[in-house]
């Protein structure tokens, strides 16, 4: 299960940075900076080559820091302050974009203190910009939101209104990323007119849309539907696919939140099309999981079905590439550091006797055979340690999480400060004594499993099931409004009473009784929890097969 404060953090416009290849119009300017960086001496050599760095910016991490870091070492042997400070800068960018984010943080405070000395605001301010970005990508949001806010009066004493544009809709992600949205939609509010002034298409299109999830998050769904069709127009205008699809759900999501389900439902089916069409397989996968809600709420429980299927298979697929790049990017840093070793094993031999050639290179074959033995060593540790974890997370019968993991997540939500609460719902199969006794007890393992795989399915990423005991299954659905936690606990219910399981060659229907209930703000789990036990006896005493709200 995956966990992720900011739902959308590869849309922050802090940095302003284009991704992908180089148009033809960009190759030829990045041209002229290479030749200028050759040619010029100086200061103005750092300027060229900082330039340089930016121009890589989304195309080639390490070019980028390969030119940084010359401007760097330049800028310093020849006292040039500003243009060192650029620098640092502009290595903490590209160690951004490599994930190297500590590594981005050092090199940007040191740019950080430069700017401080010599008392150029504008850079300042712009450098507090990308530390609170990285910042951003380590989940310290609240350490984030203080340094954005100390960059607002930075900003407006050096004039910039970009960054001031930046800085506020930046403000607004941050707090939408934790649940505060009317907080959000202040920020966002400000953001906007100095966007449309002096900010991009880009970063206004950025803008809205985070005004219409704020919207939508408020329940003001007539404001959303408006701002989404703006936010549509102008990504057609820019040609910009995935704010295209993306607005396309965000109508559906505003329209369903009208009642206008119709609407709903053509929204949905245009930004699917849309999706598959451009390959948008995040976009996609979302949209389905709200087409599927709406499908349920129309009556259609098959065309739900098909959606979650749908949806299921997309993010398997999500995860085995996450998977493959992991991987792929591991052989890249590899491969970097054998060749690193190299270099600096032939610069050895041409700088020392053939005696000390021959030591160092004992030594150095030592050195790796010892590090690959212990790193061997220390992987299959590791290894060992996480399938113990997981094997004391994870009920073996079911492979559903235990009592144990349950009791984490649930200790875990009811210490943390919470705008909405969570929702817990209780399944306990009809008549499971009775199964065993007639059956075998292999079959009833096999409707557990049956049971287990079943309600897995049924329910979102962000939910945990869990196997509470026996024939009791748990369901935790954390920040889930009652419409919500109605709809999955009908899901949920529905899916079970619809398998049906073959044993010892004859069909066998199973039935479930669940009692379901939501987890206030203040409130604890065993509180609720013994809402939704009470519930569900309730409906084992009229006549099972129910699904009782407490």
């Amino acid at each position: 299960m995956k966990w992720s404060i900011i739902r959308a953090l590869g849309t922050l416009t802090v940095l302003l940075l284009t991704m992908g290849a180089c148009p033809a119009s960009e190759q030829s300017s990045q041209n002229q900076l290479i030749a200028a960086a050759e040619n010029a001496q100086g200061a103005p050599r750092v300027d060229a080559l900082n330039a340089l760095s930016k121009s890589y910016w989304g195309v080639s991490a390490s070019e980028a820091r390969e030119h940084a870091e010359l401007a760097q070492v330049l800028a310093r042997s020849i006292e040039y302050a500003a243009g060192e400070a650029a620098a640092w800068r502009n290595i903490g960018i590209a160690h951004w974009y490599e994930a190297d984010y500590e590594a981005a943080l050092a090199a940007s405070l040191k740019a950080r203190e430069i700017y401080q000395r010599i008392g150029d605001d504008r850079g300042e301010a712009g450098t507090i910009s990308t530390i609170a970005t990285i910042l951003m990508n380590t989940e310290r949001i609240d350490q984030a939101i203080a340094l954005y806010r100390e960059a607002i009066p930075i900003a407006e004493r050096a004039g910039d209104r970009n960054r001031l544009g930046i800085i506020y809709s930046n403000l607004g992600t941050a707090h939408l990323g934790l649940e505060q949205p009317q907080a959000a939609l202040d920020y966002l509010e400000q953001a906007l007119p100095v966007l449309r002034s002096d900010g991009s298409d880009r970063d206004v299109l950025t803008c809205l849309a985070n005004i219409g999830g704020a919207y939508r998050r408020l329940g003001q769904f007539d404001r959303s539907l408006a701002v989404n069709r703006e936010v549509l127009e102008l990504a057609q205008k820019i040609g910009n696919h995935e704010r295209i699809a993306e607005a396309m759900a965000d109508l559906g999501q505003a329209s369903m939140g009208l009642g206008e389900m119709a609407q709903a439902r053509n929204w949905f089916q245009r930004a699917l099309d849309y999706s598959v069409e451009h390959e948008l397989k995040r976009t996609e996968m979302t949209t389905l999981e709200s087409m599927a809600t709406l499908l349920e709420r129309l009556g259609d429980p098959a065309g739900a079905l098909n959606a979650y299927k749908r949806h299921s298979a997309l993010r398997a697929e999500a995860i085995n590439a996450e998977s493959a790049k992991a991987m792929a990017d591991l052989q890249v840093r590899y491969e970097t550091v054998q060749k690193e070793r190299e270099i600096q094993i032939q610069r050895l031999q041409i700088e020392r006797q053939q005696a000390q050639q021959l030591t160092l290179a004992l030594l150095l074959v030592a050195a790796l055979i010892g590090t690959a033995v212990i790193l061997r060593l220390y992987q299959q540790k590791r290894r060992a340690v996480i399938e113990l974890d997981l094997l004391s997370r994870t009920d073996p019968l079911t492979g559903v999480a235990n009592r144990r993991a349950v009791r984490a997540l649930t200790t875990q939500l009811d210490q943390a400060q919470r705008d909405v609460g969570h929702g817990v719902i209780l399944f306990d199969i009809d008549h499971f004594k009775r199964i065993n006794d007639r059956y075998g007890h292999d079959s009833g393992d096999h409707v557990l499993k049956g049971v287990a795989t079943t309600l897995s399915a049924a329910v979102r990423s962000s939910d945990m099931v869990g196997r509470w005991g026996g024939e009791e299954f748990v369901i935790v659905a954390p920040n889930t409004d009652e419409l919500a936690l109605s709809g999955l606990a009908e899901r949920c219910h529905r899916a079970v009473s619809a398998q049906d399981f073959v044993v010892n060659g004859k069909a066998l229907r199973v039935t479930a009784t669940a009692g379901w209930t939501r987890c206030g703000a203040e409130e604890s789990f065993d509180s609720a929890l013994k809402r939704a036990d009470h519930a569900l006896y309730k409906g084992k005493n009229a006549g099972r097969n129910r699904l009782v709200a407490a």
